[in-house]
């Protein structure tokens, strides 16, 4: 099912990571230029200053997802041409077509990312 429609998913990575590029780009671009500095101006108390470092920790925190994400793009991609896309890695099942529109980078099946999950939050 997966190779008969291998351009199709490659499309849907394809954009998804152009997304994903041009919001991590803005980000950057506003983060650089202090543009949310300007809107603020001199006139900051301790509580401003503090608001502006806890929204500009969570702008990097969204350009590091960003990378990541587009990293799995690429591994997604690379798994695509090697045909390995849409197999799970944990249990060698199909990951649906479902999940894969979600999540077009998906390494794992429903079942096997959920088992992921909980033993991370169990540690």
């Amino acid at each position: 099912m997966i190779i008969a429609n291998r351009e199709g998913y490659r499309k849907m990575l394809t954009e998804f990571k152009r997304s994903s590029l041009s919001s991590s780009k803005t980000n950057m671009k506003n983060l650089m230029s202090g543009e949310s500095r300007l809107v603020c101006g001199s006139g900051m108390d301790e509580g401003d200053v503090a608001l502006q470092n806890q929204f500009e920790h969570m702008v990097c925190r969204q350009i590091t997802a960003q990378r990541a994400a587009m990293q799995e793009i690429e591994a997604a991609m690379e798994r695509l041409d090697k045909g390995s896309y849409g197999i799970c890695g944990e249990c060698g099942g199909e990951i649906t077509e479902s999940r894969l529109k979600i999540v077009p980078f998906a390494k794992y099946c429903r079942v096997c990312q959920e088992d992921r999950e909980l033993i991370r939050k169990s540690q």
